[in-house]
């Protein structure tokens, strides 16, 4: 299988006085940018989401952690309508604070992954009427989102486990207990999930902006989070936008 292309994103960092720094950013590498409330790092996120508007995917910090229920309200027909929408919105000057579409983005994030693992699912369906169990048991070893995320939650010790059930629905399971819906998960369990759809689920070749993924989690949880995710989609660049000073020293071969 071939290496996938190496992108190259420069990162202007504007100055009070006029001047810039330039850094180049390339996929398979995390850039951290650190500093305290009210620094500026949500500025600076949105400044490169507009400066990469074909390619940047943020999470911004003011992100919403919960879903208004366990299955998607957008349908397959309407999410690139609704994707152009959140594009559109990620341009506007008041986008930094506000998000008129929080809803909107969650309801995305449930029907990527649906519609990813349905697709998944599919392949290994046609290579089981073709007869090429050979190729069925390279396929089960390769990238599945529903799968990695409940490694992840695990790795993370997030006792957990997702699955997609009847009529779309998104559903989530402690140990032998009942399922219950995604909706109903504790704020940092959300999160987890959240953060690793919009990440697992992104286009090769995209700049990912992360706004503050330390909120709702717990350390001990986001830094073993992020650097699977990098390891994950090395197709990929990462900007961490945080006051945590802990994270970039425990990740040690990404910049700051």
């Amino acid at each position: 299988m071939n290496e996938p292309k190496q992108i190259e994103f420069p990162l202007v960092f504007p100055k009070s006085d006029g001047a810039f720094d330039l850094i180049t950013l390339k996929t398979g590498e995390m850039l951290f940018v650190l500093g305290a409330n009210g620094s500026g790092k949500s500025s600076i996120i949105s400044h490169f989401t507009k400066s990469h508007p074909d390619l940047a995917t943020r999470i911004s910090a003011h992100r919403q952690t919960w879903f208004q229920s366990n299955a998607p309200e957008v349908t397959a027909n309407s999410i690139d309508h609704a994707e152009h929408i959140l594009r559109s919105t990620n341009m506007m000057s008041d986008s930094r604070y506000r998000d008129q579409h929080t809803n909107l983005r969650n309801s995305i994030l449930l029907t990527n992954l649906i519609d990813f693992e349905a697709l998944f699912n599919k392949g290994i369906v046609q290579l089981v009427k073709q007869g090429d169990y050979e190729k069925v048991d390279e396929k089960l070893k390769e990238f599945s989102p529903l799968k990695f995320i409940n490694e992840l939650l695990k790795f993370c010790n997030m006792p957990i486990k997702i699955s997609i059930e009847k009529n779309r629905r998104v559903m989530a399971q402690r140990k032998d207990g009942p399922l219950f819906g995604v909706d109903s998960l504790s704020d940092g369990e959300r999160n987890a999930l959240l953060i690793a759809t919009e990440v697992l689920t992104a286009a090769p070749g995209r700049l990912l902006l992360l706004d503050e993924p330390e909120r709702h989690l717990h350390r001990s949880i986001v830094s073993p989070l992020l650097a699977r995710l990098l390891e994950r989609r090395k197709d990929c660049a990462f900007v961490i936008a945080t006051h945590d000073v802990a994270l970039p020293l425990e990740n040690r071969s990404a910049r700051t």
